[in-house]
């Protein structure tokens, strides 16, 4: 088993199944499990920072209607269904919804 800092996993890339990028790490989801912090899903933003930047300023001048359209929801993925073999480049075992 690696040892592995939690910070060291924000901002890893991660592929799917298929090979392509996904997204990227942007927290990590824990539980209080009796007393023991599990980390129990990731949580994958699926854009990047200057596309998240552009959908914020259409969201920010665009009528309230067109606004559900435009925000983009993270991917929170389960820690198990993470295919942890290389912890530099995780690979997701199943496809994403």
């Amino acid at each position: 088993m690696e040892t592995v800092n939690l910070d060291e996993l924000v901002g890893v890339r991660v592929t799917g199944t298929d090979g392509r990028r996904v997204g990227r790490i942007s927290a990590l989801i824990a539980e209080d499990r009796g007393g023991d912090c599990v980390v129990c899903a990731v949580r994958i933003e699926t854009h990047g920072f200057a596309s998240r930047l552009l959908r914020w300023m259409a969201m920010a001048l665009s009528p309230a209607t067109f606004r559900r359209r435009l925000a983009q929801k993270p991917l929170d993925v389960a820690w198990d269904t993470l295919d942890w073999a290389d912890m530099r480049q995780p690979r997701l075992r199943e496809q994403a919804h």
